[in-house]
């Protein structure tokens, strides 16, 4: 057994900080003007009225699903369905909201 005493640690150095780069603006202000005046108005109509945006952009998805869907089912275009859709999607929507 050798009586040396035991090598002093090596210096670990800390890293050297660095910048994360950060998006400069949002990615749909890169969008054309129309889109981009487009989610401008969205976002401020929903700060004014976020219950009418709500049950609007509902209402908008369920008519779309509903026709999409009778579409694709290979179905004659049934009004009275849609009508019911949209009232189950309006229903829906309201207690959702907070």
């Amino acid at each position: 057994k050798s009586s040396q005493p035991p090598p002093p640690p090596k210096e670990v150095k800390a890293p050297e900080p660095f910048d994360i780069p950060q998006p400069t603006s949002l990615w749909y202000s890169r969008l054309p003007v129309p889109v981009t005046d487009f989610f401008s108005w969205f976002h401020k109509t929903q700060g004014k009225r976020p219950l009418t945006v709500q049950l609007t952009t509902t209402l908008i998805t369920y008519l779309c699903g509903d026709l999409l869907a009778q579409e694709i089912g290979g179905e004659e275009y049934d009004p009275k369905r849609t009508l019911r859709m949209l009232v189950v999607g309006g229903v829906a929507s309201v207690p959702g909201y907070k």
